[in-house]
């Protein structure tokens, strides 16, 4: 007995995760959004912390528990963010356009756009 999906015939967690990911992907409609996957692979070589890399792999995935994602798993939750109100709480408003982000970003030395 062996697992095909690896060259060595071992079963990995990576390599069942990996077929899981592509049967979703299969059975799943065509997103149309910007792709990410670049992204996510140039993270691990990004020198910075462990958790700062992780935590980028996250906001990247979209694994960061807001409410928009908690929701989407079934729990029964208000959906709007629940600091300001303003927008539904998802890992781009929490990061990028919730007021006190935006305070942060524009104090940061990265550049941004001004609007």
């Amino acid at each position: 007995m062996g697992w095909f999906f690896t060259k060595t015939g071992r079963y990995t967690v990576k390599s069942g995760y990996a077929i899981a990911q592509q049967a979703l992907e299969a059975n799943s409609p065509n997103f149309f959004g910007p792709d990410t996957q670049r992204l996510q692979a140039q993270v691990w070589k990004v020198q910075y912390t462990q958790k700062l890399q992780h935590f980028i792999w996250q906001a990247l995935t979209g694994c960061i528990a807001v409410g928009d994602r908690l929701r989407s798993r079934g729990m029964q939750i208000d959906p709007q963010c629940m600091w300001c109100g303003m927008a539904t709480e998802t890992v781009n408003h929490t990061l990028f356009e919730f007021p006190p982000a935006r305070q942060v970003w524009a104090l940061s030395p990265i550049p941004t756009a001004p609007t």
